[in-house]
């Protein structure tokens, strides 16, 4: 080894993520940081950073669905790659050119995978030559609830494969992390692929995203009936989430895809009928859940990416959860629906179609902070 290579690794220095009080954790957690849990797609870290070098420690489990890890760095996105179930000790960069700043993200691409409680992805450490530096507050903090498309499913892949695979599942270039930047803003996401408002594409009431909304992450390793089981990496993902960590500035819901699969699979047209008066009145106690939560920020329904046969019954929800509360600070924002050519894989929203709702959603918000309803 020659007398370069010694100095810099002598160089390196090893941190636990509690240790760096400059980073920002991405997503919902427990509020433990060593080891960081990372439940969520798009949750991870950010950091400002000056350095040549950065290494990232993670922990894996799984048994049957890998979760993925993606990296950005000041905004582009430079690799993403399949986590093996182990300790592994990730290349961020390295060879970087000295005394530069820059943000860097390293984020979940997976969502949380129900019925696997053996799940994990944990970070337990950093490795870097640089220092870590202070990161400015976002202009807006921003919630998404969603299913599949907000999960960013479809966006990488052929668009004749219609697999269901971890591989799919993709946050790069996804309307969720588009509107944040647009906005100079942060977001979180709860959203779960197949799930719906009230009911899954399958017809199954216990997959719905309200009856996990209160929590970290309620919905990691649950079995087929809905119960909760202990994984490694679960420990704090049940517990209630504490909203006053976060306080987000807009909840965007994004649901009622799967919920019109599975109200069409009720075997009369009076069976629909009852079970659509259902939906309605589920998506006002999900806005009432929502505001109880988050008491400040402005909540946006936002729908239409794969059709909009719902629009009748989310517009009603809107009313009906107006004339109740009082509250006026709720509405209902039709998204453009994804037209030929606009697919990506598994029939799901390619990235035109992502990027045209993340303009209107963007735009919207814009709107709404002009006339000072949401703070700018």
């Amino acid at each position: 080894m020659n007398d370069s290579t010694e100095d810099a690794e002598n160089t390196m220095s090893r941190y636990t993520i509690e240790e760096i009080p400059q980073l920002r954790v991405l997503g919902r957690n427990d509020g433990i940081r060593d080891p960081l849990n990372v439940y969520w797609h798009g949750g991870g870290l950010e950091m400002n950073i000056i350095a040549t070098e950065l290494w990232l420690d993670v922990r894996v489990d799984y048994d049957f669905m890998e979760p993925w890890l993606v990296v950005f760095i000041d905004g582009a996105p430079i690799q993403r790659r399949m986590l093996t179930k182990e300790d592994t000790r990730i290349p961020i960069f390295r060879g970087m050119e000295p005394g530069v700043l820059r943000n860097v993200r390293i984020i979940r691409d997976t969502q949380p995978m129900p019925f696997d409680p053996k799940i994990m992805l944990q970070i337990t450490g950093l490795e870097t030559d640089g220092t870590f530096e202070e990161l400015p507050e976002p202009a807006l903090r921003l919630e998404f609830c969603g299913d599949s498309i907000t999960c960013g499913e479809g966006l990488v892949g052929y668009g004749d494969d219609n697999e269901w695979r971890a591989a799919y599942l993709c946050n790069i270039g996804a309307y969720t992390i588009e509107t944040a930047r647009l906005l100079q803003g942060e977001c979180r996401m709860v959203s779960l692929g197949g799930w719906g408002s009230y009911v899954s594409y399958d017809g199954q009431k216990a997959h719905a995203i309200p009856l996990y909304y209160e929590q970290v992450c309620g919905m990691y390793g649950i079995d087929a009936e809905g119960t909760a089981e202990a994984g490694a990496g679960a420990a704090g993902a049940h517990q209630l989430y504490d909203f006053t960590s976060w306080p987000a500035d807009v909840v965007v819901v994004n649901l009622g895809t799967n919920d019109s699969s599975g109200i069409a699979n009720a075997a009369t047209q009076e069976e629909q009928a009852a079970e659509l008066e259902a939906f309605t009145e589920s998506a006002v106690q999900f806005l009432k859940t929502i505001r109880r939560c988050n008491p400040d920020a402005y909540m946006i329904w936002a729908y239409g990416m794969l059709g909009d046969p719902l629009r009748p019954q989310l517009t009603e929800a809107i009313r009906r959860y107006q004339e109740q509360t009082g509250d006026v600070r709720a509405e209902y924002l039709p998204l453009p629906n994804t037209e030929p050519g606009e697919f990506g894989c598994r029939l799901h929203p390619g990235l035109p179609s992502h990027r045209k709702a993340a303009q209107v959603i963007a735009a919207r918000i814009r709107e709404l902070q002009e006339q000072g309803g949401i703070r700018s």
